[in-house]
């Protein structure tokens, strides 16, 4: 029997070969609004009455289809049962668990802060501004344990990796003298690459007593995505331009919720059963997130909702470019 573990190979969050599910929904739910917006700038040629009629039309059209289909999606996973592992059902199922060590197995310590973990990773990045604003990852550290998902009724094993695993994190900006640029750039590498270690507490400041790390809060953070770096933005509006870190992790003190198929492996795991999770064949469906499911769909709803709103914007201004050649 392979009880596949979180391992050093693990996918970094929401990277997962069978995941994305979630994500994909969301962003496809976003693509009316860019149709309608490169319509218009394409309609500004050729600025007739027929052209932005037509324009209008095939924003709701598009509207319409991928409203109903995230909507669709929405109800999908709204209504996938909630189950015990003793008890899964066939189909997709919702199995609220925490991960626990495998045998002998020890949790890890977090390498900034306090608490236990199945895994995390570290990731030294620098971002330099300026017109391109790229994001580069400087140096990074990944470690695990062997796990499994526990509910108390029995136990779940499977390939993580197959799944869309979204965990908590936390940035921290590196604060330093601006006058020292190389210097501390050497000292900040050399000190992330030599107290990183599995379970090791990282101490940035080994060579340089004046490198703190500055925890990043929700308050002053708002986080974007773009070109695959993560970047940071104060309330101020000013770039928080430099050296930060990211560390994501999977707790062992709190629950997860994993949204996928289950299936019966016949053997038991301290005498309760153990079963294998695995991505749903009819939905494509494998999620494991930190969040309760409600919280984690309830942008799929919105963004739904936003597009079915923008279908019936676009049709009554559609009525009413026709209605002006009445």
């Amino acid at each position: 029997m392979d009880l596949s573990p979180m391992n050093s190979e693990f996918a970094k969050p929401g990277d997962g070969t069978g995941g994305r599910h979630l994500k994909r929904i969301e962003g496809r739910l976003l693509y009316p609004v860019y149709v309608l917006i490169i319509l218009l700038f394409a309609a500004v040629y050729v600025p007739t009455r027929a052209v932005f009629a037509a324009v209008f039309l095939i924003t709701c059209a598009v509207s319409v289809y991928f409203g109903l289909q995230g909507y669709g999606e929405y109800q999908l996973f709204a209504n996938t049962p909630v189950s015990k592992i003793d008890g899964a059902a066939d189909g997709l199922v919702e199995i609220q668990a925490n991960l626990i060590p495998y045998k002998d197995g020890t949790p890890l310590d977090l390498p900034i802060g306090d608490g236990k973990c199945a895994y995390y990773g570290l990731e030294l990045h620098f971002n330099g501004g300026g017109r391109n604003d790229q994001d580069y990852i400087l140096s990074s550290r990944y470690y695990c344990i062997r796990t499994l998902l526990s509910d108390g009724t029995g136990y779940l094993y499977g390939d993580y990796n197959s799944a869309e695993f979204e965990m908590p994190y936390r940035l921290y900006t590196i604060r330093h003298d601006k006058f020292e640029l190389i210097t501390n750039r050497q000292n900040i590498i050399q000190s992330f690459e030599d107290t990183s270690g599995p379970g090791q507490r990282l101490d940035i400041s080994r060579y340089d007593q004046k490198l703190v790390l500055n925890p990043v809060t929700k308050r002053d953070l708002f986080l974007r995505t773009s070109g695959g770096g993560s970047m940071i933005w104060r309330n101020s509006g000013n770039r928080a331009n430099g050296y930060y870190i990211k560390m994501f992790y999977v707790p062992t003190d709190r629950p997860f919720f994993l949204i996928g198929k289950v299936a019966d492996s016949g053997q038991l795991y301290g005498e309760k059963p153990l079963k294998r999770f695995y991505v749903d064949p009819s939905t494509g469906i494998l999620a494991i997130t930190a969040k309760p499911k409600a919280k984690a769909i309830s942008r799929m709803r919105n963004l739904s909702f936003l597009d079915l709103g923008l279908a019936f914007l676009c049709f009554m201004a559609f009525v009413w470019i026709l209605s002006a050649y009445v």
